[in-house]
């Protein structure tokens, strides 16, 4: 329970700093973080009111419901931030195979 609330935490945590990047405009980041934020503390919450006598457990009940509201972000960030630095990487160093691209010549060039 403790390894599930740790790593919906760190997803929580890598959603909020990401989001800057899937969202248009100062104002709607900010909406966006803030309603993760007040729906995740809903969701921890109703989670944590299930061990009502164990503290231990209703604290990681509530950091497992506040991450799992930002899974879905997580989810969509993770693999978008591997593809990005895949790209560039690629584009830095080159085909994998070791093979030139082929030359394109314009219009200009044939005559």
């Amino acid at each position: 329970m403790a390894t599930t609330a740790f790593v919906l935490l760190a997803g929580a945590a890598y959603a909020q700093i990401r989001i800057a990047r899937y969202t248009a405009g100062r104002g709607m980041v900010m909406l966006a973080r803030a309603v993760l934020i007040v729906t995740g503390i809903a969701f921890g919450y109703v989670s944590a009111t299930l061990y009502p006598l164990d503290p231990v457990h209703a604290l990681l009940n509530f950091l497992i419901g506040f991450g799992v509201v930002h899974s879905p972000i997580t989810i969509h960030a993770v693999p978008a931030w591997v593809t990005s630095d895949g790209a560039r990487r690629g584009a830095e160093q080159g085909p994998a195979c070791g093979m030139r691209p082929p030359v394109t010549r314009g219009a200009a060039d044939i005559v």
